[in-house]
């Protein structure tokens, strides 16, 4: 933990790492969510948000 800490998370605070984000969907969309992860069709993050 200390060592991702000294590491790993400096470059995540300097925007040099960031998480690749598949889709974005509304928490209203759950089931549709969980259907892609199943299906393993999605590369990176599949997001649920709320209303922004």
């Amino acid at each position: 933990m200390a060592a991702v800490r000294e590491h790993v998370w400096p470059l995540v605070e300097g925007g040099h790492v960031r998480p690749v984000i598949d889709r974005e969907l509304p928490m209203s969309d759950a089931p549709a969510a969980h259907r892609v992860l199943e299906e393993s069709g999605h590369v990176g993050k599949v997001l649920l948000v709320t209303g922004r």
